[in-house]
């Protein structure tokens, strides 16, 4: 079970959209595996830019994954 590097998260979360879907969908293609990883940095980011940026990115990932298997 992989754990999103503190440093990555960081990154992230500062970089523009578009690259954080990308950086994310590296680590990550299985959204089911993003959704836990989300659960596990949830202590090093504030409330309310986790919340934001959680959704956004569970939305954006699974967006993605259906257009990819489209």
């Amino acid at each position: 079970k992989k754990n999103l590097p503190e440093d990555d998260i960081k990154k992230f979360l500062s970089s523009d959209e578009q690259q954080y879907n990308d950086n994310i969908l590296c680590i990550h293609s299985n959204v089911d595996e993003v959704r836990k990883n989300i659960g596990m940095i949830i202590d090093d980011i504030p409330p309310e830019l986790y919340s934001a940026k959680c959704k956004e990115l569970i939305s954006n990932i699974d967006k993605l994954n259906k257009a990819e298997k489209n």
